[in-house]
């Protein structure tokens, strides 16, 4: 049975094609379209429906969303730009796990001219107890919208990594 890999799009985005492929190398992708404004069970309905899935990987909006779905259900996640100052916006109440021990990672650009790189590193910073393990990749060149080959590369890292629990 091939693992499941949820994938949690932009705000008023999608999964693009190329994004796919490149997650579908890892296994099988579930990508389910969300209006994140109006939707208010949104969490609960993701922690209901997505409990088996392998990963979790989010994009900016989806990040955000991943890092605490990821928290909720102790599953590793590879998150894009997430955009973790944007939390008191969500529709339930943000927390932190410190009992999470699955492996996160944050992948940030600094030209990024929409989520402050500053402001999503402070907060993952004041969040982290020494025992987890979450790695920052923080990209030079990248913005908010970044080519597929920082995608792969990043996923090529992170599906190694908890593959072989380094």
């Amino acid at each position: 049975m091939t693992e499941k890999i949820l994938y949690l799009h932009g705000l008023d985005s999608c999964l693009h094609e190329d994004r796919r492929e490149v997650l579908q190398k890892y296994g099988q992708v579930i990508a389910p379209v969300f209006d994140y404004k109006n939707e208010p069970q949104l969490f609960s309905q993701l922690c209901n429906d997505y409990k088996d899935v392998m990963a979790i990987i989010g994009s900016s909006a989806g990040g955000l969303i991943g890092y605490y779905l990821a928290q909720k259900l102790h599953k590793p996640c590879a998150l894009f730009n997430p955009a973790l100052s944007f939390r008191s916006q969500l529709p339930f109440s943000p927390f932190w796990d410190k009992a999470y021990k699955q492996y996160m990672l944050l992948i940030i650009g600094i030209q990024d001219d929409v989520i402050p790189y500053e402001k999503s590193l402070s907060i993952a910073a004041e969040e982290k107890t020494p025992e987890q393990t979450i790695d920052i990749h923080l990209i030079q060149n990248m913005g908010h919208l970044y080519p597929i080959e920082f995608f792969s590369r990043e996923l090529n890292f992170f599906f190694h990594r908890i593959k072989t629990n380094i």
